[in-house]
């Protein structure tokens, strides 16, 4: 009678031991500025299993946030057990599916680790299935949502066209659209916004534009989609005009509290997610960083 019971357990050793390395990859992710919270279903962890092999899982341990050498990485992989052919392997794995950064300087890559998003959850969007839209979803409303509107830094800043602020406002000049895409000179992309794409895959597509292609990434996003045909180059004229239509739509230009943006998303409260969350807060302004503000003069 005890037979049957013994091999379940045997079983159930099994399936804690393959979810060990995923577990201690959601808490080295939490670590970062925008963590990866644990949730009472776990999806978290299907979101990893996602992502990365129980390989790729326990070399990603190695990797930090910040930007570091092959050298580097490989003098604490050795420690670990892996010779410097097998790390080199499994990290362009990670980088070819979007799990991690690689930054070239002078010709040689760097490795950092992306946060849930923005970061992998972007760079996944020509690998995009039903599952893995509704699991973003769970993990968002699950706790992904406190945790990233929650820093200490707002993670959001909404920006403007140049053309729709008045030359009497003085503002830090990196607020202004045009200083972005001046800056990226010729490293410009634009890629299908991954929000928009989910939700057509639900069969609830974007009621706001038809346009898939509305999202832009510069210098290191720019590097990444390019290298792996995510998204295409375009000029600086064409990226001014994508953007002067988006905001004729009625997309919201956002992008991260950085002086050197990689991105600017076009959002719409159909389908983004992160003004998903925003929404589910009791005054979504305190969540967003600006450097503008509303005030009547009568």
């Amino acid at each position: 009678m005890k037979e049957p019971f013994i091999s379940l357990k045997k079983t159930i050793n099994v399936l804690s031991t393959t979810n060990q390395p995923y577990r201690e990859l959601r808490r080295h992710l939490d670590k970062q500025a925008v963590g990866c919270p644990a949730t009472f279903s776990g999806v978290e962890l299907r979101l990893l299993k996602e992502l990365f092999t129980i390989d790729e899982a326990k070399a990603a341990l190695l990797l930090s946030y910040r930007f570091e050498p092959l050298d580097a990485i490989c003098a604490r992989a050795e420690e670990k057990g892996y010779d410097r052919k097998s790390i080199v392997h499994i990290l362009e794995s990670m980088g070819k599916k979007g799990c991690i950064f690689v930054r070239y300087k002078n010709g040689e890559p760097l490795y950092s680790l992306h946060p849930y998003a923005i970061g992998m959850y972007e760079m996944q969007i020509r690998r995009l299935t039903p599952s893995f839209v509704l699991d973003p979803r769970r993990f968002f409303l699950q706790g992904y949502a406190i945790e990233y509107l929650t820093t200490h830094v707002p993670q959001v800043r909404v920006i403007p066209v140049d053309k729709s602020v008045l030359s009497l406002q003085n503002v830090a000049t990196y607020d202004h659209i045009r200083d972005f895409v001046d800056r990226a000179q010729n490293r410009i992309s634009i890629t299908d916004c991954i929000c928009k794409v989910s939700t057509d895959l639900l069969g609830k597509p974007c009621t706001v534009t038809d346009r898939r292609d509305v999202c832009m990434g510069f210098l290191d996003f720019f590097d990444t989609y390019s290298r792996h045909g995510w998204g295409r180059a375009i000029s600086k004229q064409e990226a001014m005009d994508i953007l002067d239509q988006n905001e004729k739509d009625g997309l919201v230009l956002m992008t991260a509290s950085m002086q050197e943006p990689q991105f600017v998303c076009s959002c719409c409260d159909c389908c983004c997610g992160i003004m998903e969350m925003m929404k589910l807060m009791p005054r979504s302004v305190d969540f967003t960083a600006s450097n503008f503000s509303a005030e009547v003069k009568p």
